[in-house]
């Protein structure tokens, strides 16, 4: 095996080095999040209650809104206390000035969010890499599977689609409940 460190005990190394913040190799979907400038047309509000998001309830027909491929947007969330918000396909960056709830700190990148249940939670994301039908929803399942859930339409030039059309699935046993 290789040599991973060198420790040692009760003397002093005899060529100290300094250490050094750790930044991290983002992925080109991940970078340029933060100082990118979010025209008003690529920003959204986003309230989560048990009764749906923005008090439209799941309709597998009809998105939320319309995301533009290729660039930053900027959504403000609300009530992610109770109702923890979950976005896919994509990350999110807290930019809220001193991030959001005690958990979920500026400038860190998340998958789902539980903020300050009534304070505004600021978030952006670069739609990149995938596009067309991105679902988002509140996290509590309860919550979600009675129409706390919507989806939003990513579209753009270049954007990689998927057109397969899956089969119907049909269960082949009959639930016992």
């Amino acid at each position: 095996g290789a040599k991973a460190a060198t420790v040692y005990v009760g003397a002093v190394h005899p060529d100290p080095f300094e250490m050094k913040e750790w930044v991290p190799k983002r992925p080109r979907s991940l970078q340029g999040i933060a100082e990118a400038v979010v025209p008003p047309e690529n920003t959204f509000d986003v309230e989560l209650t048990r009764e749906g998001i923005n008090n439209i309830l799941w309709d597998p027909t009809t998105p939320l809104t319309t995301v533009s491929y290729g660039e930053v947007h900027e959504w403000t969330l609300t009530r992610s206390k109770t109702h923890p918000f979950h976005i896919h396909l994509y990350h999110v960056l807290i930019v809220q000035p001193g991030g959001c709830g005690e958990q979920h700190e500026e400038g860190e990148f998340y998958d789902s969010v539980s903020g300050n249940e009534y304070e505004e939670c600021k978030v952006r994301f670069k739609a990149s890499d995938v596009g067309q039908r991105c679902v988002l929803h509140c996290h509590v399942l309860n919550h979600e599977d009675n129409g706390a859930m919507g989806w939003v339409d990513v579209v753009g030039a270049n954007m990689p689609r998927n057109d397969v059309v899956s089969p119907q699935y049909s269960c082949p046993v009959t639930p016992r409940w």
